[in-house]
């Protein structure tokens, strides 16, 4: 038990009550050396201001002055390009128990995380660099709490400091990541040719030119990254946060909206189980996922839903092959994401838009009862109907048409009569004035 975690309690009857407990069980001091720093730390969180602002500059102080606790620092990687939980060129310094991120121009500890409380380690070439570089992602097995994220050039060598050598020397990639698989005491996950192989073709320029990529471009929500399909599970990066879904914790996957050029894949997780690196991004009511699949597993209880979008469709096979490879349950065929057939649109049977059942238009249809009801109507002779609503209008115009055409010859012959007369009364008047 250290006794610089010791003077941390201020309260002098339960520092002695620890002491007592060491000297009976001196076992349980890595306990409660742990547990008096996780609540310090949790303290120190606790008292910083409330301002978002303010809360981007955190920073927390060395422990009496010492960077890595009372542990003496094993290797110091210096000048390193980190990209979360802050993002500026920091020093990794490791000790026997942490992890610690600091700034090159001072004492000042910007991230702490206990090694132990590491569950993934991953090393992948950086997507989107024409020069060569590698981005390592560090997660802990706890899925609120922050990754480690940072790169490096794959040419130009990075410096590390060792207690013994002060004088810093220059590693390679490869030494590096070496180097870090040691002190993490982790596996560096990096990606396999034989486990997933992108189909897009290799760049022609640049420190990359003629290599294969390893991984696609794809969408979450509204944030575009790439997607690496690793042995151990996929990696969604490299924009914050930087998700990691362990293939041990997928529960299945489905495949849709599938078109000529990009398609969809939905990834729903176990009970319980969310990505690490800031899983809160994803839910269990994704709205795209859920017109393809229930939101209720067949156990009754909702996982978290990932849906990655606008992946390239040259890329299907390769990705179908490595869900079925990690023995992932294909979902896209089950009766759950079937599309919702929709009922046929009924037929309307007559005009005044009565829809009726099969084998019954033009028996039940309202222009029938109308016409029969047509039929039997009777106006009375007073009444004033409408032509267009009076089935002898037609009968009853011609009717009229030929009175008229015969009241009109009358009218004529009449007229020539009268005409005739006139003229003889004309020729008679004449005749007596000439007597005269």
């Amino acid at each position: 038990m250290s006794s610089n975690s010791l003077d941390l309690i201020d309260d002098v009857q339960l520092r002695q009550s620890i002491l007592s407990l060491l000297s009976s069980n001196p076992e349980t001091a890595p306990v409660i050396n742990q547990l008096i720093d996780h609540f310090t730390s949790k303290l120190r969180l606790s008292s910083e201001p409330a301002n978002p602002v303010l809360a981007k500059k955190r920073k927390l102080d060395p422990p009496n002055g010492n960077l890595t606790g009372s542990e003496p620092p094993i290797v110091t990687i210096q000048d390193v390009s980190v990209q979360s939980p802050v993002r500026k060129k920091l020093n990794l310094v490791f000790s026997a128990t942490y992890l610690t991120l600091v700034s090159p121009k001072g004492p000042t500890v910007e991230h702490r995380l206990r090694i132990a409380d590491l569950a993934h380690a991953l090393c992948v070439s950086t997507p989107e660099k024409t020069a060569k570089s590698w981005t390592i992602a560090l997660f802990p097995a706890d899925a609120a709490a922050e990754s480690i994220i940072f790169g490096f050039a794959d040419k130009e060598g990075t410096k590390i400091v060792r207690p013994d050598n002060p004088s810093p020397q220059v590693h390679d990639a490869t030494a590096l990541c070496a180097l870090l698989t040691t002190l993490l005491n982790l596996p560096l996950i990096r990606p396999a040719p034989l486990v997933f192989t992108s189909s897009t073709k290799p760049a022609t320029s640049g420190d990359r030119k003629g290599e294969p990529s390893h991984h696609v471009t794809a969408y979450l929500k509204a944030k575009d990254g790439g997607l690496f399909p690793l042995p151990t599970g996929l990696l969604f990066g490299f924009r914050k946060p930087v998700l990691f879904i362990p293939l041990s914790d997928v529960a299945s996957a489905t495949f849709h909206g599938v078109t000529s050029r990009t398609f969809n894949m939905t990834v729903r997780l176990k009970d319980g189980r969310v990505a690490l690196g800031g899983g809160g991004i994803a839910s269990s009511t994704t709205p795209s996922a859920g017109a393809h699949r229930k939101q209720e597993d067949e156990a009754g209880e909702a996982g978290m839903d990932y849906e990655f979008s606008m992946i390239g469709q040259a890329d299907f096979g390769a990705i179908d092959d490595y869900m079925k490879r990690a023995q992932v349950v294909d979902e896209s065929l089950s009766s759950q994401n079937k599309a919702v057939e929709k009922p046929p649109k009924e037929k309307k049977s007559g005009k005044g838009g009565a829809n009726e059942g099969p084998g019954t238009a033009g028996f039940l249809s309202t222009e029938y009862e109308e016409d029969e009801e047509d039929g039997d109507f009777q106006p009375d002779d007073d009444d004033d109907v409408a032509e267009e609503f009076d089935s002898n209008a037609d009968e009853d115009d011609d009717d009229d048409d030929d009175d008229d055409e015969e009241e009109n010859g009358r009218g004529k012959g009449r007229g020539k009569e009268k005409g005739n007369d006139g003229d003889g009364g004309e020729g008679e008047d004449d005749e007596d004035e000439l007597m005269n």
